[in-house]
């Protein structure tokens, strides 16, 4: 056993049977904080089945002869330790009648994932450091694999491909983006190694886009194949591409290999040709991918799985090819010149399509029915991807946007509104703001408000999401007046008797309520947040204060991060928050300067690494030049400090240059409203 897998669990805790698990019957224990025995219902109920979906996926008994949860007492805690995997206590203690589906789906995915690897990671456990992907990337994949299976009305598969995949080309737009195989010579680059845009999110999507080339089925067997192979050994990349080659082909080894040990994406371009008289083909082209005002150098090339999917109104041909070199000729399966190319056929390819803007309206143009929904959202990926490299004035860009709010489809409405969130709100008057948001809210208030905020009874779970989804961009983006009005009376309710309102009520309201509250409610709920015994209660009651936006209680809220009265792994969320919102970033960083030097004694420093990245969301030249001044002297002491605050300057330079460019197209949109 790996000397980092070893652990013990020692305290006053109480222990729950909860029968077994498994091919093989094995024990299954709850080992929870005393007289909490109650909130593992759920998790006791579902664990089960996460270990059958992992058992059938590998074709193989669970490898251990006991599993012991153990709920550690405070915060996430999660390890995947052989025979007793550490869950916190927000994941797994979930009260009677509290079973929200936020706290269902954070249970089954963060334990699914921790119980993956006790495949990826325990049977077979990389040999060094550097080779953390492949226990991290490949679990971070296994989750949409097996919570789909486990959850269908989730959607996990297409949510956490859009989301993973998005985090991920996000994360490669940086000239000090780093690769998925990272070297490690020191405790920081340990840290370092666990990077949630490359060594989960990159390395899941990139290994999402050779199963598709591959086929699923062939590709779950090779990895069937390669646990086998090397089970209760260490491996390496150079073992892992070995035995792909075997399995796929040294093309497809190399060209995946390329993929991890590299840092950036491969930006696509496809130019069509329809000779007269002869077949239709299109010229494939490749640059890195990056946005606008980047310094880092374009000529990087990749062996690339394309797929492209041509076609007419909604009939159509797919046809893949492996791209190497910077652009090669692909016959297209049709003898007449297509209406349209769509270059990320099934969605799943890791890279940008870059689009002409005749290319663009066209698809745009073109049924979706023509396109699934994963295509549909990698299409609204590569919109965003547009405007961003400034290729498509945002103020253009958003007016596509109607569209995308009408699908049926929750993912596909929730990636049309990801380019709402182009839009600085914090640059832009008043009146432009009032104008913007009132916009945003004629898209989705309809069917917020036909939704209502309290969930039916057997409603799906299906249409919790969608009703969550549409709350939030009609009553917080929005700020639909209607909403926030309902939202009040249902938080006033809640603190007045918690039984009396629905948990997904409530827990949608309070954010709504909070960002127009006054006086009155942030002393309720402050109030409540002191009396409250369960940290995980306690923690969201406090972060809900970092939504408000009167500049004297956000304020009072911030001073609570450095105030003895709370443990500031439950208060520092408050800061978190503000910085993120537009009308608190400003006062959120004054704050921040003020009692960065005192955080630093009171937060863990990979915590502090996480609080230096977060000023990454600030976006003008006179934050840009405190964030350098303030922070470069403090950095060196802190792990990951560094490498945090070179991508947040970046991100700060990258986001000045964008806004100097969408700027006037944006206002010129919004005059038009």
């Amino acid at each position: 056993m790996p000397s980092y897998l070893v652990a013990f669990m020692v305290g006053p805790f109480d222990i729950v049977e909860a029968g077994t698990v498994g091919r093989t019957n094995v024990p299954l224990r709850f080992i929870v904080p005393k007289g909490r025995g109650a909130e593992t219902r759920y998790a006791a109920s579902i664990t089960p089945r996460i270990v059958k979906g992992l058992e059938d996926f590998f074709d193989q008994p669970y490898p251990y002869e006991k599993l012991d949860v153990a709920v550690v007492p405070r915060y996430w805690g999660t390890m995947e330790h052989p025979g007793i995997v550490a869950l916190g206590q927000p994941l797994t203690l979930i009260p009677p009648g509290e079973e929200t589906l936020a706290r269902r789906k954070s249970y089954a995915v963060i334990a699914n994932h921790e119980l993956g690897h006790y495949w990826f990671g325990d049977v077979v456990t990389c040999s060094w450091w550097n080779d953390i992907w492949l226990n991290e990337s490949f679990t971070a994949w296994l989750d949409r694999q097996t919570v789909d299976r486990l959850e269908p009305s989730w959607d996990y598969q297409q949510e956490r491909a859009m989301s993973a995949t998005r985090s991920a080309l996000a994360s490669d737009e940086l000239a000090s983006a780093l690769p998925v195989r990272k070297p490690v010579e020191s405790n920081d680059d340990i840290v370092g190694s666990f990077d949630n845009g490359t060594t989960y999110d990159k390395g899941s999507s990139v290994i999402a886009m050779y199963e598709a080339w591959m086929g699923p089925e062939r590709f779950r067997d090779f990895l069937r194949g390669y646990v086998r192979k090397h089970e209760w050994k260490v491996a390496t990349m150079e073992d892992f591409l070995a035995d792909l080659s075997q399995a796929a082909g040294p093309e497809v080894a190399q060209s995946f290999g390329g993929f991890i040990e590299r840092s950036g994406a491969p930006r696509i371009t496809a130019q069509l040709s329809c000779p007269a008289g002869g077949a239709p083909s299109v010229k494939l082209s490749q640059e890195r991918y990056l946005p606008v005002g980047s310094k880092a150098d374009s000529r990087q090339e990749w062996q690339v799985p394309v797929c492209l999917r041509v076609g007419t109104g909604t009939q159509s041909s797919r046809v893949c090819s492996m791209l190497q070199g910077p652009s090669a000729e692909v016959a297209l399966p049709t003898k007449q010149c297509p209406a349209w190319v769509l270059l990320n056929a099934g969605g799943t390819g890791y890279y940008r399509s870059g689009y002409t803007r005749e290319q663009l309206t066209k698809l745009l143009a073109t049924p979706a029915a023509a396109f699934t929904p994963a295509e549909q959202m990698a299409l609204w990926a590569d919109v965003d991807a547009a405007v961003s490299r400034g290729d498509l004035p945002l103020g253009e860009a958003l007016k596509s946007v109607p569209a995308s709010a009408k699908s049926t489809n929750r993912l596909v409405v929730q990636s049309g509104a990801s380019l709402l969130e182009l839009v600085r709100l914090e640059q832009l008057t008043p009146e432009e703001r009032q104008r913007f948001r009132a916009w945003v809210a004629s898209l989705y208030s309809a069917r917020a408000r036909a939704m209502g905020w309290v969930p039916k009874p057997g409603e799906d779970d299906s249409v919790k999401d969608s009703r969550s989804l549409f709350l939030r961009l009609a009553g917080g983006l929005g700020d639909d007046p209607r909403l926030v009005k309902e939202a009040l009376p249902l938080v006033r309710a809640w603190l007045a008797d918690r039984k009396s309102v629905d948990p997904e009520a409530f827990s949608a309201a309070l954010p709504r309520a909070a960002t127009h509250g006054d006086a009155a409610l942030f002393d309720a709920l402050l109030e409540a947040a002191r009396k409250e015994q369960d940290r995980t209660e306690r923690s969201r009651l406090l972060m809900s204060l970092g939504y408000f936006r009167n500049p004297e209680l956000l304020w009072r809220a911030l001073g609570l991060v450095v105030s003895p009265d709370f443990d500031v792994r439950d208060s520092q969320s408050i800061l978190r928050m503000a910085l993120m919102l537009p009308e608190s970033q400003s006062l959120a960083w004054n704050f921040y300067q003020t009692h960065f030097d005192a955080l630093t004694q009171r937060l863990r420093s990979d915590e502090l690494g996480r609080l230096i990245g977060q000023t990454g969301s600030l976006c003008d030249d006179i934050h840009l030049a405190q964030v350098e001044t303030f922070l470069t002297p403090r950095v060196d002491k802190i792990e990951g400090g560094p490498r945090a605050l070179t991508r947040a300057l970046e991100s700060i330079r990258l986001c000045i240059e964008s806004q100097k460019l969408q700027s006037p197209s944006v206002k010129a949109f919004l005059r038009a409203r």
